[in-house]
């Protein structure tokens, strides 16, 4: 004898099971869920990223103030000592004032501070 269930039930070995696919609404509650955590990714991967430039600054404003200093051991007279990185950054160190300045490209001034402190 056979048994025939509705169209969404399948008969395994005497056992009646339903057969049901996903709705939309759950289909949707899962792509929400999948953004989400792809979005909190993405913050966190800027936050990352300015963190790197930040280091990076530090060690370009850090190589320039040891390439300064050793112009100023080698040119004790001097009053004013200047140093250009690699990536065109200008930096300036005038020994009255005991002040780097540091200056992108554009001319645009990304530092000031003491040459003996970090």
């Amino acid at each position: 004898m056979t048994h025939r269930g509705t169209p969404n039930q399948k008969n395994y070995a005497g056992i009646n099971i339903t057969m049901r696919a996903f709705t939309l609404v759950e289909l949707l509650v899962v792509l929400l869920l999948i953004m989400i955590l792809i979005g909190i990714s993405l913050t966190n991967f800027v936050s990352v990223r300015e963190q790197t430039d930040d280091i990076q600054l530090g060690s370009q404003i850090h190589q320039a103030k040891l390439d300064i200093l050793s112009q100023q051991m080698n040119e004790p007279g001097g009053m004013q000592f200047t140093y250009t990185d690699e990536k065109g950054f200008l930096w300036v160190y005038n020994k009255r004032d005991k002040l780097i300045i540091g200056t992108s490209p554009s001319g645009e001034e990304i530092y000031t501070g003491n040459i003996y402190e970090d």
